[in-house]
């Protein structure tokens, strides 16, 4: 290929200095087309600028002669057409004009007008504006692109991705490294000083979730809002967790609480309750509502996930967490007797950062399609029963907040071979049917749409931080007492039967994939059961009409459901 050297380039040639004018674009423009032909081209910048200008001396060139040909009033009528334009991109489309009605000039100006209407020339700070405006309709999920439904889905995943999948990457990449963390100074205490306050983490973390379910039920009650279905849950749960206390302790309870449990249980607690905090301060709205039907399928379709997650996460990411410690704990114990050795080779592990983010990465998708896949569901079956008592619950799931939320379950299962299932998904409140007088706001970027019979919508609402914002002690108490005791009980059941079906499987004959997939199909079935429970939980009522005065306003209403029930004192 050849090359063309500026050396041999001349725009400004003295002997033809009176074609200059009009051929120096000529010959920039021939230039330019044969150097992108040949591949190459190497312009200084002082033939680029010497260029320029005289492109700059042609084009003034033009306009005198452009103005010479014109009359005295004509070239008033362009000063005139100019004074217009500088003043209507100064001051904006409703700037006075100084053309003359009925002349060409007028026209022009009336068209500059008429084009700032449809697309005004903002500044800076409101173009910023304008931009931090379009991101919030976005993430609010009320903007439209396309016809159809397809701005609509769009906006379902970016606000899901935006909000959840970040805070549950975030929160499980935390979780991973504070149990890792934890499992190695347990370890540093030796075999004798460790037991103690491994039983004593093993079992605080065991009741944290029946403490806060028990204390939520005599909230309810003493707040007149539980109703039939919210104490069947509490108790299925209290079952549940009592029958996961019973087996790990009745099996061998100081290898499944005291060593396995007592670090993987507090990593765990510490995910539950810091992801649960940010969902509240960054809630979601959604229509989708709550009934049987979506909740027995989708409870079903996240066992499934769930157990797919355990087997992604111990097949590609075992080397993660309390549980990667502990599986190590196991193996090296049998060929080395000598503690001191054992110890000594466990020091040298190092976390495994990558299999930390790929866990993270793996949970934020599981719960991504949870969210989506729940709130459809529960949508689709909302709008087949049409005439029901779930419709309702729909319509006014924008309000419920912070239960309006996919709310986590994060449970694990480790022993030689670890598997993890993670995070259930929370469910809207049901509040009690609008009355006439009713004057709960809905959320705006439901206000433009037809409710009652489009598809699922998922939208981002204000975040929950500043001044006058921040969550009610009333909301943080149902979060705490309803949400993360239902979420933190499930966690303690799971993962204790889940713990100790793994030690009892290290002693028999089993391969490991089989010992890993019937565990791993353990944790997805315990799911499914718990599920219905976790839902149920927060189908709460209204408080009584002639509860005390403190409970009510000031016109004697009861205080709403969910989110807005009277903080237990």
């Amino acid at each position: 290929m050849g090359e063309i050297n500026h050396d041999n380039v001349n725009f400004c040639n003295a002997n033809d200095s009176a074609n200059t004018t009009g051929r120096s674009s000529e010959q920039l423009e021939w230039q330019l087309h044969e150097s992108n032909a040949v591949g190459q081209v190497e312009l200084p910048i002082k033939t680029l600028s010497e260029c320029t200008l005289r492109l700059s001396e042609q084009l003034d060139e033009l306009n005198k002669d452009l103005l010479s040909g014109l009359s005295s009033d004509e070239c008033k009528g362009v000063k005139r057409l100019l004074d217009s334009a500088g003043n209507l991109l100064e001051n904006g489309e409703n700037a006075p004009l100084a053309t003359q009605a009925g002349t060409g000039e007028h026209e022009v100006a009336q068209y500059l007008r008429q084009q700032l209407h449809v697309q005004p020339c903002a500044g800076f700070m409101e173009r910023g504006r304008r931009l931090i405006d379009g991101i919030g309709n976005v993430l609010a999920n009320d903007f439209t692109f396309s016809p159809g439904s397809a701005s609509r889905r769009a906006g379902n995943v970016i606000a899901v991705a935006t909000r959840t999948g970040t805070i549950v990457a975030m929160t499980t990449l935390l979780r991973q490294m504070l149990g890792f963390a934890l499992e190695h100074g347990f370890q540093h205490l030796g075999k004798n000083a460790a037991l103690p306050p491994r039983m004593v983490a093993g079992v605080a973390s065991l009741l944290l979730g029946p403490g806060l379910n028990l204390a939520g039920a005599v909230r309810d009650e003493r707040n007149g809002t539980a109703t039939a279905t919210s104490r069947i849950s509490r108790i299925w749960m209290g079952m549940l967790s009592l029958g996961g206390l019973l087996i790990a302790a009745a099996y061998d309870p100081i290898v499944v609480i005291g060593h396995k449990l007592a670090a993987i249980g507090p990593q765990m607690a510490a995910y539950t309750l810091s992801r649960d905090l940010l969902q509240t301060l960054f809630p979601l709205h959604e229509n989708g509502g709550t009934n049987v039907p979506g909740t027995v399928c989708s409870g079903f379709m996240y066992g499934i996930a769930q157990l797919l997650l355990a087997e992604g996460m111990t097949n590609y990411a075992s080397q993660s967490g309390a549980e990667y410690l502990v599986a190590e704990a196991g193996r090296l114990a049998e060929p080395m007797a000598d503690w001191a050795t054992a110890t000594a080779a466990m020091a040298l592990i190092e976390p495994n950062h990558l299999h930390d983010l790929l866990r993270s990465l793996m949970n934020s998708a599981v719960e991504m399609f949870d969210e989506l896949n729940r709130t459809a569901l529960m949508r689709y079956f909302s709008l087949q029963g049409e005439g029901s008592t779930v419709q309702w619950e729909a319509e006014t799931a924008a309000e419920k907040e912070p239960l309006t939320n996919t709310i986590p379950l994060t449970i694990i299962a480790a022993g030689a071979q670890s598997a993890v299932a993670e995070s259930l998904p929370g469910q809207p409140i049901a509040p009690t049917p609008p009355r006439e007088n009713d004057t709960h706001l809905r959320a705006v970027s439901f206000a433009a749409h037809d409710i009652a019979t489009e598809g699922v919508r998922i939208g981002l609402d204000r975040p929950r931080i500043g001044a006058g914002a921040w969550p009610t002690s009333s909301e943080l108490a149902d979060n705490m007492l309803t949400t993360s005791a239902m979420r933190t009980s499930v966690f303690e059941a799971v993962v204790s039967i889940a713990l100790t079906v793994s030690t009892a499987l290290e002693k028999t004959r089993l391969e490991q994939a089989d010992q890993r997939h019937i565990v791993s199909a353990l944790i997805g079935g315990l799911v499914m059961v718990g599920y219905p429970a976790f839902v149920g939980a927060h189908l709460t009522g209204r408080a009584p009409v002639d509860a005390p005065a403190r409970q009510g306003g000031a016109d004697g209403d009861p205080v709403p459901t969910g989110a807005q029930k009277p903080e237990l004192s």
